[in-house]
């Protein structure tokens, strides 16, 4: 909810929190939500170097367990970041990606905002 609300205090909270509880628990789900809410965290606070970093690592681990509806939610995220630097071209990518696996798994609303954010970008 938090990086859906763009919470920052909400994030660091949640961040925190599930990164202690995937160091604790060995828990890789856990660990990759941790990222990609460090990944928007640090986007917020413009700090695009870190996102990116923090991102890119949940998407690995997301990749490695085959959980497409979150790696297509931080593709989109990435695409974000990269838009704040301003990088329209890897951005278009980014959601491109998102989008495809959106639609591969019927996520209606997900797939549009990603068509959306395509749009947007021209």
């Amino acid at each position: 909810m938090a990086v859906h609300q763009r919470d920052r205090d909400g994030l660091a909270r949640y961040a925190a929190l599930v990164e202690g509880e995937s160091r604790r628990c060995g828990h890789r789900l856990y660990e990759a939500f941790a990222h990609r809410a460090w990944g928007v965290l640090h986007r917020l606070e413009g700090e695009l170097d870190p996102s990116e970093a923090r991102l890119q690592r949940a998407i690995s681990t997301f990749q490695r367990m085959g959980t497409r509806w979150q790696l297509g939610r931080t593709y989109a995220e990435l695409a974000e970041t990269t838009l704040a630097r301003p990088d329209p071209s890897a951005a278009k990518v980014h959601f491109e990606r998102a989008l495809a696996l959106f639609e591969e798994m019927g996520a209606v609303p997900n797939a549009a905002n990603a068509r959306q954010a395509l749009a947007d970008l021209g």
